[in-house]
């Protein structure tokens, strides 16, 4: 457990400097944003999947709510995907190779791999995907 927490403390740095890099660019300064997640109302981005999505410069962030027993079909897309369990137990299956996760897990998903999907409980999910998913985008 100690090693899940220590891993989830060294994402969020990363995560901190990443954005911070975006925000204070030499050239130019964005104004920072400031995104009220649970205020957002959720998509069904398949049966049982409610996403909710952050989109910055380069990244699609996706915060899924999964209900158990949801299947998300075999599909697969040029972005690169990273998953990471934050609650629940998953299994998912790429390139026909099943894998079943628990919290603290993380998974990545190169580009154009086929991949699937089966909530074995109810799970919380956080998909980052690059480059943006112009396909959830455009569900706002």
């Amino acid at each position: 457990m100690e090693t899940l927490k220590e891993f989830g403390k060294l994402f969020l740095t990363q995560l901190y400097i990443y954005f911070s890099t975006l925000i204070l660019l030499p050239d130019k300064i964005f104004p920072m944003q400031r995104i009220e997640l649970y205020a957002m109302q959720p998509k069904e981005i398949a049966p049982g999947y409610h996403a909710r999505f952050v989109h910055t410069a380069h990244n699609t962030f996706s915060y899924v709510d999964v209900e158990a027993g949801s299947v998300i079909a075999e599909h697969s897309h040029i972005h690169e995907q990273v998953c990471w369990l934050l609650e629940g137990k998953f299994q998912l299956t790429i390139e026909d190779q099943p894998v079943i996760f628990e919290p603290g897990t993380v998974i990545i998903i190169p580009p154009n791999a086929k991949h699937s999907g089966l909530a074995i409980t109810d799970c919380k999910v956080l998909d980052v995907f690059y480059p943006v998913r112009e396909d959830y985008k455009n569900m706002l």
